[in-house]
Order: C-alpha cells, then sequence, then structure tokens
C-alpha cells in the first residue's frame, strides 16, 4: 500500500518537473479564480453590511408653516403615527 503511494506522488512530481509551464498555468489559474470569487463574496458583504447601517441611519424632519391650524397638524401626525414604515414621531 505504502509503495503505491509513493508511487504516486513519484509520478506527480515527475509530471510537475516535466511539464512546468503548464503546472504553473494551472495553479496561477486556480489561484486567480479564487481570489475573484473570494473578492466578490468581500464586496458583496460589504455592501449588504453598508445598506443596513444606511437604513438603520434614515431620517426624517418634517416642518410645519406657521400658520398651519390645529387641525391640518393633528392630521400630519395622524398620518405619520400610521404609517408602518416610521419608528417614532
Amino acid at each position: 500500500m505504502f509503495s503505491r503511494i509513493g508511487y504516486a506522488i513519484r509520478e506527480t512530481w515527475a509530471s510537475f518537473r516535466r511539464n512546468l509551464t503548464l503546472t504553473a498555468a494551472a495553479i496561477l489559474t486556480s489561484a486567480v479564480s479564487l481570489l475573484l470569487v473570494g473578492t466578490t463574496f468581500l464586496i458583496q458583504r460589504a455592501f449588504e453590511n453598508l445598506l443596513v447601517q444606511w437604513r438603520g441611519d434614515v431620517e426624517m424632519i418634517v416642518f410645519v408653516r406657521s400658520d398651519a391650524s390645529a387641525e391640518q397638524i393633528t392630521l400630519i401626525d395622524s398620518v405619520l403615527r400610521a404609517s408602518p414604515t416610521i419608528i417614532d414621531v
């Protein structure tokens, strides 16, 4: 059994030495592919974190004209409180 493993390792090493250019090209191609996949995942995670941060930081300030009646102010307040996307008024 050990002789078979030794034979496989010797033949693998001999093939690497015989086809050095092809071996280097295959290793380089694999490394670049893994680098691109890893970079894509990192960019995706960073973008998701950025969106989560932006969603948490959204603020809106509503200014009401000084000549607005109490009824209009109450109406605006009730509309804002009824909205499911608004957390605090």
